[in-house]
């Protein structure tokens, strides 16, 4: 199995154990593991994330007195947050 952040998604014991047998006690390797992972996990969200004009347009209503576009925005990043767990191997 390779070791990628969907991967990890869907196998994390696996794939945790395939990184602890590859890395040893070398905690750099481990750091970088981990490193890829969130990076990959970056990557994920980013494509899935409100745009910064969704972002500005629910700021502008938010001052404006109307927090539904904000709230409406802030739950979407919740969801994309929860779908895309950040792994932390250390």
């Amino acid at each position: 199995m390779e070791i990628t952040y969907i991967n990890w998604l869907a196998n994390k014991l696996e794939v945790e154990k395939l990184i602890s047998d590859s890395c040893g006690d070398d905690l750099n390797m481990q750091q970088n593991m981990n490193d890829l992972l969130v990076h990959e996990c970056n990557l994920a969200r980013k494509a899935e994330y409100p745009s910064m004009v969704e972002f500005i347009d629910a700021y502008y209503w938010e001052r404006k007195g109307n927090p539904t576009p904000m709230d409406s925005y802030m739950k979407t990043c919740d969801a994309v947050k929860e779908k895309y767990p950040k792994p932390n191997l250390t």
